[in-house]
């Protein structure tokens, strides 16, 4: 599904949008160039207005390469353990703290990356999520213990009444820096972004402190399971707690701001409930690996369900979507002024045109001594707001009107512009 078709799902009430239209540019490979773009989003390098959010945004793809490289520095960790121990008998207490350190973080920390990509507004860069991780997680684990005040220790599923309390307070909190210090709007996905990063922190630092308990009267082997089993059960853990009341609130924003009416309503108020209930559950089943599976079933079908209604905001907000908004229309030909391809031209339908040297992928393919074309240059499609022009990675660039776009860029084109691939050697006129 093209981002066009996916926003114009994403803009209706009952949106069917799953995780495989949002996962579909995620394990296509993309190149170096492309990642230190994809990292930019939130910088004064990526600002972006409002009218031009949904057609500079990228579906989630950065999550996966640092998904592999995770698990890759896992197995080497457990492996190195394991041949440290089996063959030569010996323990390197590095190893050993890594074993317990790193599993349970990779899938959080993995989860929050991958729903910082879903930020179509772009206005919250790594750095921010960084700092969020870290604030977010001392403010829920300090508002948790403040919790013991008023829900005693007592059987385990107690802790969903303390633990979700202190990441709503952390996340409200987070939000209203974002309005108040960093002059931003508030989104439904700002607040699927912060919900992210608070559960992902919790996570982790909920993590450490019961390795550090089960440490004191159990073996290193018992630990490096806890941690791992934590580390497989993550994806319905905190996060997937935290981003339904995180999101609820931030969609309640009147304008972008946050009021009274944006926590006191039944939405909020139902997806707290819900997860304290979730969370109840999970702590009540313990050891029950079954009921483990199944909670795990539950949690992207309640995330799908907050993702789709946070699209569709944002999309009737930047979109042609609004009521009484009518869909892009016009058409565009592409006419080549010189090289090999002098005088031909192609009309705008449908599909997008990519344009490049790859016969097998390219509407518009130059001859392979091309100077300054690549295999797959740009593409051409229509956007929610008219004709854009898409740079794919090109080793030389894609210019418009003579400015070069960024990696994965792309800019609206219409009669009279001027395309340029590599140099004015290869000129292609919009009419």
């Amino acid at each position: 599904m093209g981002n066009t078709t996916f926003f114009q799902e994403a803009s209706k009430e009952d949106s069917k949008i799953g995780w495989k239209d949002i996962f579909s540019e995620s394990f296509v490979k993309h190149t170096r160039q492309d990642r230190e773009y994809a990292m930019q989003a939130g910088t004064i390098a990526r600002q972006v207005p409002e009218n031009r959010m949904l057609s500079t945004w990228s579906k989630p793809w950065l999550w996966w390469p640092l998904m592999k490289a995770g698990l890759a520095l896992i197995a080497l960790l457990y492996l190195s353990e394991w041949m440290l121990g089996s063959f030569f008998g010996i323990g390197l207490f590095v190893i050993d703290q890594m074993c317990v350190i790193i599993p349970p973080l990779v899938i959080p920390l993995i989860m929050m990356i991958f729903f910082w990509e879903l930020n179509i507004p772009q206005n919250i860069s790594l750095g921010d999520m960084g700092a969020f991780y870290m604030v977010g997680g001392i403010v829920s684990f300090a508002v948790t213990g403040a919790m013991y005040l008023f829900v005693p220790d007592g059987p385990a599923k107690y802790a969903s009444l303390r633990e979700e309390p202190g990441k709503l307070i952390a996340s409200v909190l987070i939000l209203y820096y974002i309005q108040k210090y960093q002059k931003k709007k508030i989104y439904g996905l700002t607040g699927l972004v912060v919900g992210a990063a608070v559960g992902a922190a919790f996570s982790g630092f909920e993590s450490m402190s019961y390795a550090l308990d089960i440490a004191t009267v159990a073996s290193l082997q018992d630990v490096m399971n806890n941690q791992f089993t934590r580390s497989l059960y993550a994806v319905s853990g905190h996060v997937a707690y935290c981003i339904p009341y995180s999101c609820a609130i931030a969609l309640n924003a009147e304008d972008g701001e946050l009021k009274t009416s944006s926590f006191l309503n039944v939405q909020v108020l139902g997806a707290i409930a819900l997860s304290i209930g979730l969370h109840w559950i999970w702590n009540s089943v313990s050891g029950s690996n079954i009921l483990y599976v199944a909670l795990c079933c539950v949690a992207p079908f309640r995330l799908i369900y907050w993702v789709r209604k946070c699209l569709t905001q944002i999309v009737r907000i930047c979109g042609p979507y609004r009521r009484g908004a009518g869909a892009v229309s016009g058409a565009v030909t592409l006419l080549c002024k010189n090289t090999a391809l002098e005088g031909k031209c192609w009309k705008g339908g449908r599909e997008p045109l990519v344009i490049g040297r790859e016969q097998e992928v390219c509407g518009m393919c130059f001859p392979a001594n091309t100077p300054g074309v690549s295999r797959e240059h740009c593409r051409v499609f229509l956007g929610v707001d008219g004709w854009m022009v898409q740079d794919l990675g090109s080793s030389y660039g894609t210019y418009v009107d003579g400015r070069r776009l960024a990696p994965q860029e792309a800019a609206p084109i219409r009669p009279g512009s001027n395309l340029y691939l590599g140099s004015k050697q290869v000129w292609i006129e919009v009419r």
